[in-house]
């Protein structure tokens, strides 16, 4: 089998928004981007066409309560994702969908971060459901040189991590499930000079 790409096509499209109210303690947030490539190649002298759509959304609400000890964050991220040969006559469709809630204490000298989020990833032919957990917890002397903390990244899914995407090759599609890192808790200590 002999594979010659002939070309690929590019458009790449950005939106980023940001809105601060003043008479309320919000912040609106809105992330949007688009890929399209259109890639054209020979294989085994037949031609063949394949399009690669990927569209990102991000909509976020953050408060802003100022000297408050506690702000939080919460929103909506989606990603589709969708891959069709014109030639072959196949598609694969990739969905993920993500709630998070992001919550911020300060208090004194400590501070407190815990993210969480639901993925929802649905292909046409695998499902997958995942719950994230990232806690970080500082604490800084009074004179700010020293830092202690202890940070936590996807501490619920510490040994069954994967994630579902989709990929498009010169001659195929596929469809995957993805080990990824497993979560993890450190412990850590920061001296300035």
């Amino acid at each position: 089998m002999q594979i010659i790409i002939y070309f690929d096509s590019k458009t790449n499209a950005y939106l980023v928004l940001n809105k601060k109210f003043w008479k309320i303690p919000f912040k609106l947030s809105l992330k949007s981007s688009f890929s399209h490539i259109d890639s054209h190649n020979y294989i085994d002298e037949k031609p063949n066409k394949y399009t690669y759509d990927i569209l990102n959304n991000n909509l976020g609400i953050l408060s802003n309560f100022g000297e408050s000890i506690f702000n939080f964050e919460f929103g909506y991220k989606n990603k589709q994702s969708y891959v069709s040969s014109k030639t072959i006559d196949t598609k694969s469709k990739l969905h993920l969908h993500q709630p998070y809630l992001n919550l911020f204490f300060d208090y004194l000298n400590f501070s407190l971060t815990v993210k969480s989020s639901i993925e929802f990833y649905r292909t046409s032919t695998l499902e997958k459901q995942l719950y994230t957990l990232s806690p970080n917890l500082s604490y800084k002397t009074k004179n700010k040189k020293w830092k202690f903390y202890i940070k936590g990244q996807d501490i619920l899914n510490l040994n069954k991590n994967y994630i579902i995407e989709n990929i498009a090759y010169n001659n195929y599609f596929e469809e995957r499930t993805v080990s990824t890192i497993g979560g993890f808790m450190i412990a850590g200590l920061v001296y300035k000079f």
